[in-house]
Formats: structure tokens, sequence, C-alpha cells
């Protein structure tokens, strides 16, 4: 048994199913669906925030000129109902989510949900030397993320085991669903409330003065502090990268793992581009997205061009041409399983060294200043050059440092599509002696 074989099969029977269920594991999938409800509004807030700060010369006297001097602040009002509250979209739905895979009412769970993150949330702000009502507007963005997700999955729990225990209230058949629902949610959210107030005021009661500074302190900026790192980044791309070659979906996997830290790294990345400050992080969502996965994980569109322009094979530019436009939008299944990527020997080498290369490339580019660091949220979709552009800010580095990305992933898989073009010649040798012969 060769190498190859004997790493599948540590694979298959220790590696995968794991994967498996941590893919499934139904708290887990609803904390990556639930973030994903916040998705689309953060990426309409982001096209608002790059435009509002675009590094042109002269860009802010001339929006003044015509909008006047408050443009600005009225440009990124959608910036604040949108990046300035995910974790209230993450409390209801993450809750919308878990509620559904154990079957009981998901608009009951996500508005309990959503009222025990507002409960444990410190709703008094100092002004000078007193104090007003109110929220912070940190606690309701990304720094309030992992309080929101707790409170969600053991609110939802808790109701969800009244309800199966049918310990509620229950109203006669006459009575509108509507209503019985409500009243069927009455004593699970009794409970929850008291339960959730009560450690309220324990935590009160301690050095941390309320919930959110204790699970920051406890939970949140270690997971956090990691996944920012180099060697976190790193352990993502391997994750994403490796399944994939196992056919599993290597993304969803990274994504339930690293989702809920990159989630409050975007938050800060994108208070401090919108403060004038510096990117406190490198490592993000949007670098290996935008950056490093060209075309897909991978960086599958270096290996879409290598068919394209210097594969002798003639099934191998068939599946250049069929994978390059899904390719230039970054969905690379058709290129995965079309060469196939999939247990390959010949090209799960170049499919996980390609994107450590680039991330450890991209990172010292972005360490010494020659590249803008990707702070901005923008659809995975966006083409490479435009997504670059976009996620620096408006920087013109974000671009060059992709076209820089795909150039040194095109010379990691070129002598790996040239072993796949010789093999491919040995079988069509092998095939017509055996035509022959017959």
């Amino acid at each position: 048994m060769n190498m190859m074989e004997k790493f599948e099969n540590t694979m298959n029977n220790y590696f995968l199913p794991v994967a498996t269920k941590l893919a499934e594991q139904k708290h887990l999938q609803s904390i990556k669906d639930g973030l994903l409800v916040s998705l689309p509004l953060v990426i309409v807030g982001s096209f608002f925030l790059v435009f509002g700060f675009l590094p042109i010369p002269g860009y802010n006297e001339f929006m003044i000129s015509i909008f006047g001097e408050l443009w600005l602040e009225k440009f990124l009002y959608p910036v604040s109902v949108t990046f300035d509250i995910v974790s209230i979209f993450a409390s209801i739905g993450i809750a919308y989510h878990l509620a559904k895979k154990n079957k009981v009412d998901s608009l009951s769970a996500s508005a309990i949900s959503l009222a025990m993150f507002l409960l444990v949330t410190p709703n008094k702000i100092l002004v000078g030397e007193s104090s007003t009502s109110g929220y912070a507007i940190a606690y309701l963005g990304g720094k309030g993320l992992f309080v929101a997700i707790i409170c969600a999955l053991i609110s939802t729990e808790i109701y969800s085991w009244f309800i199966k225990k049918n310990y509620i209230i229950k109203m006669p058949e006459s009575c509108p669903p509507a209503v019985a629902k409500s009243f069927s949610a009455l004593i699970p959210a009794f409970v929850i409330i008291v339960l959730f107030w009560l450690v309220k005021i324990g935590v009160e009661a301690t050095s941390y003065s309320d919930v959110h500074k204790l699970v920051v302190k406890l939970i949140s900026d270690p997971l956090t502090g990691f996944s920012a790192t180099l060697f976190g980044g790193i352990i993502c791309v391997l994750i994403n990268s490796i399944f994939w070659s196992f056919g599993i979906h290597g993304g969803s996997i990274s994504g339930i793992v690293f989702g809920p830290m990159f989630t409050v790294i975007r938050d800060a990345n994108r208070l401090a581009f919108q403060n004038g400050n510096p990117i406190p992080h490198i490592i993000s969502d949007e670098f290996l997205n935008i950056y490093v996965f060209i075309g897909g994980s991978g960086t599958t569109f270096c290996l879409v061009l290598c068919y394209l322009f210097y594969s002798k094979a003639k099934q191998y530019k068939e599946i250049g041409k069929l994978a390059i436009g899904a390719s230039i939008f970054n969905i690379n299944e058709p290129v995965i399983f079309g060469s196939p990527v999939v247990l390959n020997p010949i090209l799960i080498l170049p499919f996980i060294t390609t994107p450590i290369v680039l991330t450890l490339l991209d990172y010292f580019l972005i360490s010494f200043g020659l590249v803008a660091p990707a702070a901005i949220p923008v659809p995975w979709t966006m083409p490479v050059v435009i997504s670059g552009f976009l996620t620096s800010g408006g920087h013109i580095s974000g671009s060059i440092v992709q076209i820089l990305n795909i150039i040194v992933g095109l010379i990691i898989y070129l002598p790996f599509v040239k072993m796949l073009d010789k093999k491919a010649e040995l079988e069509d040798i092998e095939n017509f002696q055996s035509e022959v012969e017959e």
C-alpha cells in the first residue's frame, strides 16, 4: 500500500466520519445558518462604506460641494442598520434555525432569544457623570455576537424542552392558532426570563459586572485572537482544502468552525476602517475569500487557466472551457468534480499547497504595508480584480495582489497539469494499442 492509499484510508476511517458529524451537528449548523441571515444586509452596507471613504484626492470636498457638510453622516445611515446590529440578527436567526431543527415554533423561539439577549445586555450608557437608558451600539454589533449565540442556543433548547414535554398552557381547539401559540410559549418564556434574569444579577455581583464582559474575556477574545493569527488562517485553509480533496464541502466545515470568530473580526476591521484607524486584523474571512481563494477553494481559477492555455490534452481543455464561466464568479464545483480534484493524487498537492503559499505571501505583503488589508465585506461571487479593489476599501493594491496571486498559482499548478497531460497521453497510447490488438 503506497503513501497516498494510507493517507486516504486514514482520512476515510478517522477524519471524515468526524467531519460528517460536525457538519450535521444541529447547534453548529444553526449558528452557521443563523449568521448568514445578516450577510446580504452587511454586503449592502459595505458598498455604502466603500463609497463613503474612497481614497481619491478631493473626493470628500467634491461630495461636500454637492450634498453639504453632513453628507458622510447621512451616507452611512445604512451602515448603522446593517453592521451595527449583527448580534440582533444572529440572536433571531440562530434561534429560528435551531427551533426548526427541533420542530417547534420558530417565531416564538426567535422572539424569546432576542428578548434574552437584550435582557443580559447593559442598558445604561454613561454621559459625563450621569447615565441614560439605552443600549451601547458596540454590544449590538460584533462585540456582542458570542453572547447572542449563547442566548439563542440556551433559550431555544429550554423552550423546545418545555414544548416537547407538553408543559404548556393549552387553549381550546376553537382558539385561533396564533393565539394558541402565544399561550403555549407563556410558561417556557417565564422560566427562561427568570433564569436569564438571575444569571444577569449574579454576574453583576462579580468583578466582570456584566455578561458581555464575562463572555468576551473567557470566550470571545481567546477564540477571535487565535483565528486572526497567521497560524489560525493556515488552519482554516487546511480544513477547507483537505476536506474538499475528499469530496466534502470544505467551506461548510471551516465556516462552522471559524464563522463566529470571523464575524467578530469583520466588524472590528470595519469599525477601524470607518474611523480612519489602522486595520487591526490581517487574517479574516474577506482575506481568505477574496485574496486567497480566487476561483474558489484551492485557488482553482489558476487550475482552470492552466487547462485553457497550457494543457495539451483535449479532455482538460474542454474542462477549462466548461469551468471558466463559473470560476470567474468563484464557483469551482465544475473543475473540482470535472478534473477531478477529489481523490486525485496529482492535483491534491497543488490544491492544498497553493492557498497556503498565497496566505503566507499576502500576509507578509500586508504586514509590510505593500498591500491594503481586506477590510470590507464583498460578495464572494464578485469577479477577481473588482473584488480586490472593493474589499481593500478602494485601493488598487487589492487588485494588484490578486493578479500576483494568480501568477503564483499558475506557477504552482502548471507542473502538475503537465503531469496530467503526460498521464492522459499514456492512457491514449494504451487504449490505441488495445484497440489494435483486438
